[in-house]
């Protein structure tokens, strides 16, 4: 485990009952917030090489403390994500857009 790095709340007490002592500080806001990123990048990196549903769960945990540390109710995250799913889809389909080509302007005048 590389320290030192952000964890959930419990881990503290949980590392106490096994013997250990732990070592902690409180974030300010900011410190947090860049810390949740860093989080971020982590989960999803043991999501990528170990996909499973305890992963996912870690990822959408951090999600859902970035939502709450930024104001917005996660149902708000969860509403807009269907707005776009309805209005652009998901990506079930797998599509890689790989180039856009636009029209020629001069062609279109004419």
């Amino acid at each position: 485990m590389q320290l030192p790095k952000l964890v959930r709340d419990k881990i503290p007490d949980l590392i106490r009952e096994r013997g250990a002592v732990p070592h902690t500080r409180l974030l300010d806001s900011d410190s947090y917030y860049l810390q949740l990123f860093d989080k971020l990048r982590e989960e999803v990196s043991e999501l990528e090489h170990a996909p499973c549903v305890e992963e996912l769960a870690d990822v959408c945990e951090v999600l859902r403390a970035l939502a709450f540390h930024l104001n917005i109710p996660f149902e708000e995250v969860e509403q807009e994500r269907e707005r776009k799913y309805q209005e652009r889809g998901g990506f079930q389909q797998r599509v890689l857009l790989e180039a856009i080509i636009e029209p020629d302007k001069s062609e279109q005048a004419t």
